[in-house]
């Protein structure tokens, strides 16, 4: 903070008008036209607040009028100001400005040391007082003298009050409960197929519940829908210090526009998740229903090697290896650099090499593992396809210590079996999907 002293002329040290050593004149009667508005006041109060009346009237005839080229309407509130020492600046902007203009024209030092110093006040809230610094030098020091200070605007505006706070970045109009399920999931990279799609250097993705939606508005006026989220409870236990807590509330409550992550990851989008329509889940008789589960022979770890393509053999990062091709094959390749690789799913799985050659991820002949079906999920809606959305399950179980160990059904499509094998398709005795 600043330490700058209170001015000579301000109420609280400034002698009363005409008690100064320098105002023993005699009190002659002063007749002023200004701006050819007549006004009378006495040599003394004229003297005492104005270096410009004080060399003025020092060779003044007592009997005549004298002239000022000014403005009268400014004038009237300094000489209101000469008479009782007590400033009343107009809340015209335009009057004010031209009160002040004159006052440095007729020497009211005093009265700019006022002005100054209430002003600098305003603009630093934190001042503490220093004699060896006046506020009106600092005032000058900072805003270059009382013209500048117009031309730019702080005054006199600073002179009635303080700076206005800037209105909130974003405000929140309204909040309203999110349904159970829902869900924010936020990625570092883009979306694909409704998956954010993992790029090297970004930061994984995340999913957070939605405890209830906010009606944001912001500076500028417009609106925008967020959603609140928290981290689950029991995720919070197993990660205590991790998820950041807002500053001020010491609460793990976040808009989810402004998450960054738990390790201020820097997400760069995120997306609502809405809960999974309530379905019947229907047992499968074994055998009706097969999950097949294959080693693809490119992955996310291969990107930027080379790779050799030799009918149904492929060679990268040292390895030879005999392929099955679940699409067209592609033509041979000989050094090529793996660019892409998309992760196998049913929607889309493929690779892209330099030079734009694309074909669908290749499996490792010999990996293939086929699993029975135990149950099936269909919500009862049907797509634009006429076809039944519809999920299969298998157990699995939870590797955890204690009573968080237990078995769960897992949506088929999701295992991974052995650590690298990945879902390929689903067979059955009649048809295949």
């Amino acid at each position: 903070s600043k330490r700058v002293a209170e001015p000579a002329g301000s109420p609280s040290k400034q002698p009363r008008v005409g008690a100064s050593a320098g105002c023993s004149r005699p009190h002659g009667r002063v007749v002023l036209s200004v701006g050819g508005t007549r006004f009378e006041s006495s040599r003394t109060t004229l003297e005492c607040a104005s270096s410009y009346f004080s060399a003025l009237l020092a060779r003044w005839d007592d009997d005549a009028e004298l002239f000022v080229d000014g403005d009268a309407d400014a004038f009237q509130p300094l000489l209101s100001y000469m008479r009782f020492g007590k400033l009343t600046l107009p809340q015209d902007q335009g009057l004010a400005e031209r009160v002040l203009l004159q006052a440095e024209y007729l020497g009211m030092d005093g009265l700019l040391a006022i002005v100054k110093a209430r002003a600098f006040r305003n603009l630093h809230p934190d001042t503490h007082h220093d004699e060896a610094r006046p506020l009106q030098d600092a005032f000058d020091a900072e805003f270059g003298g009382l013209s500048a200070a117009i031309d730019d605007g702080v005054l006199p505006a600073r002179y009635f009050a303080p700076v206005p706070k800037s209105p909130p970045a974003r405000t929140i109009k309204q909040l309203w409960p999110a349904a159970p399920g829902y869900r924010a999931l936020f990625a570092g990279g883009r979306f694909d197929h409704a998956r954010p799609q993992w790029q090297t250097g970004l930061p994984a993705d995340e999913s957070l519940h939605i405890v209830s939606w906010a009606l944001v508005e912001y500076r500028d006026g417009t609106q925008r829908v967020d959603a609140i989220v928290q981290r689950d409870l029991d995720d919070t236990r197993r990660h205590i210090g991790i998820f950041p807590e807002h500053a001020q509330l010491k609460s793990h409550l976040q808009l989810a526009s402004e998450y960054t992550g738990p390790r201020t990851s820097d997400f760069a989008h995120w997306v609502v998740v809405p809960p999974t329509a309530p379905g019947k889940l229907l047992p499968i008789s074994p055998g009706s229903v097969r999950g097949v589960w294959k080693q693809p022979a490119i992955t996310r770890e291969d990107i930027g090697s080379q790779i050799w393509i030799r009918g149904n053999t492929i060679i990268a990062n040292g390895e030879t290896l005999l392929v099955e091709w679940g699409g067209e094959k592609p033509d041979d390749v000989e050094g090529a650099t793996i660019d892409y690789v998309m992760e196998v799913s049913e929607e889309d799985s493929h690779v892209r090499l330099s030079g734009d050659i694309f074909f669908d991820v290749p499996s490792i002949v010999g990996t293939s593992t086929e699993l029975d079906m135990a149950f099936a999920s269909v919500d009862g809606c049907t797509n634009e396809g006429g076809r039944i959305a519809t999920k299969f399950f298998i157990p699995t179980s939870s590797h955890g210590t204690g009573e968080e160990s237990a078995t769960q059904l897992a949506d088929a499509r999701e295992v991974i079996i052995d650590g690298c094998k990945h879902f390929w398709h689903f067979s059955g005795a009649k048809r295949e999907w």
